[in-house]
């Protein structure tokens, strides 16, 4: 889960990943994947700013969630970054197997991750293939780059301000997350 609020109900007897977007590259991912490609809403949601604005509490609600159940969850949940994802693929694939019981090679990890790659699924949309048949043949394909800091686009420097000071004040300053690439 990456997008939605900790479901007790739901989630019952279950490990749970939870993969952890920084919040400033949620909100862009989050506009062009729900509104800008799918022509939704944009009347009034016409900017990742506004989508700050429509799911900021939501987005304070879900790590909220998530860190609770993780405090109560006897090893249950495994939460990582998005970032961390995107930086080291083969790595929290490994981690992720290990985490659910099942202990491959780092370096077969690593091959399966250059396969299923954001690289590797534009090819094979481009070679016609259904990778996420929801978003098939939406303008922009499924992916766009999976890169971290495209925030940097959308963003200026009040809005960034304003953001941060809403996060301060929910006890998740921006600092806590991976805003930009390492590397």
């Amino acid at each position: 889960r990456s997008h939605s609020i900790y479901q007790k109900q739901l989630f019952k007897g279950s490990k749970i990943i939870h993969l952890r977007r920084n919040p400033l590259d949620y909100f862009v991912s989050l506009y062009f994947y729900k509104y800008k490609k799918r022509n939704r809403d944009t009347d009034i949601i016409k900017s990742p700013m506004d989508v700050f604005y429509k799911y900021r509490n939501y987005y304070i609600s879900m790590l909220v969630s998530y860190d609770e159940a993780y405090r109560k969850s006897n090893n249950k949940i495994f939460i990582q970054t998005y970032e961390s994802l995107i930086e080291n693929p083969g790595i929290v694939l490994h981690q992720i197997l290990l985490f659910l019981g099942i202990d491959i090679s780092i370096d077969l990890c690593e091959k399966a991750a250059v396969f299923s790659s954001i690289d590797s699924v534009k090819q094979q949309e481009n070679m016609g293939q259904v990778v996420n048949p929801t978003a098939y043949k939406l303008k922009g394909s499924f992916t766009n780059t999976g890169a971290i800091g495209q925030w940097k686009k959308y963003f200026d420097k009040n809005q960034i301000h304003e953001i941060s000071e809403f996060f301060i004040l929910n006890k998740y300053p921006l600092e806590n997350f991976q805003l930009e690439p390492t590397s």
